[in-house]
């Protein structure tokens, strides 16, 4: 079984990658609709900072930026989607943005109000993990995309990572999300608002 260094490589190479791709995707059509549900979500909240975690080609944090926030921090595994992200603050007017390169696991504790990770925690081998990392920043709101709890999607994620690994490659994992959250709530998170998609579904959580 891979060490989560090795793991983490693989996620880095993948995204590495799709780097341009998704930065395509996002210029053309748009941030997806779960992430910007989990922007409107959050600045609901009156936050005055956030940290996407997971941020790819920046998308979400400028969203956020958009807001007067004092601080917005991206950070990614990937070290060129960071450097996409940076190019592309280097076009605006945010002098309340950070993006870094870094696990969320290595990531320093500090208090942030607002925690977002879009379609993130189904390419992480631990989840309880990351969401013992979320709850160290101690946030009053956390919006979070994973799959739904679906049977078709529960199987093709079951077949694709089969086949991932048989060519030791980066590959998805599913966590139910009942499971996620249960963990929440033990925590004193209230879960606020659930919106579903055909294969997500999106979280929100505040602080109780």
């Amino acid at each position: 079984m891979d060490s989560l260094e090795e793991i983490e490589k693989k996620i880095n190479s993948k995204f590495n990658d799709r780097s341009s791709e998704m930065l395509e995707d996002h210029l053309t059509q748009g941030i997806p609709e779960s992430a910007m549900h989990q922007v409107n979500k959050m600045i609901e909240q009156d936050i005055d900072s956030a940290i996407d975690i997971g941020s790819g080609p920046g998308s979400v944090v400028f969203e956020l930026a958009k807001h007067d926030l004092s601080k917005v921090i991206g950070i990614d595994l990937s070290d060129e989607m960071i450097n996409i992200s940076n190019r592309r603050l280097s076009e605006f007017d945010y002098d309340n943005v950070e993006f870094i390169q870094s696990s969320v696991l290595n990531f320093e504790n500090q208090p942030i109000d607002g925690v977002s990770m879009h379609r993130m925690i189904c390419c992480h081998p631990n989840k309880d993990e990351v969401i013992d990392k979320t709850l160290n920043f101690q946030p009053k709101v956390i919006s979070l995309t994973i799959p739904r709890n679906r049977f078709f999607i529960k199987v093709y994620i079951k077949i694709l990572s089969w086949y991932r690994r048989l060519f030791n490659r980066f590959h998805p994992y599913y966590y139910d999300p009942q499971d996620i959250i249960q963990q929440y709530s033990e925590n004193d998170y209230t879960l606020i608002d659930t919106r579903t998609e055909m294969i997500w579904i999106t979280l929100t959580f505040i602080k109780s």
